[in-house]
C-alpha cells in the first residue's frame, strides 16, 4: 500500500502520515549508486531521520 503526504517539510509530511504498529518504510537506493550499493540523497536522508517506524533501504539493482 502506498500513501501520499504533504507538509511544510519532510518531517511534517511524515508526521501527517498515519503509521500503524507493525508497518515499515521501504526506500530504494538512488540511481547514482553503483550496482548492489546504497546511496541516499538529501530528501531520503531527511525521510529516514523523521520516520517513526523501522526503515529498510534496498540497494540499487535489488530484485
Amino acid at each position: 500500500e502506498a500513501e501520499l503526504a504533504e507538509g511544510d517539510d519532510v518531517a511534517d509530511a511524515v508526521a501527517r502520515t498515519g503509521w500503524t504498529d507493525g508497518e515499515i518504510l521501504v526506500c530504494a537506493s538512488s540511481e547514482d549508486a553503483s550496482a548492489h550499493r546504497v546511496f541516499l540523497g538529501e530528501i531520503a536522508l531527511k525521510l529516514l531521520r523523521a520516520a517513526p517506524c523501522p526503515v529498510t533501504v534496498l540497494p540499487r539493482g535489488y530484485s
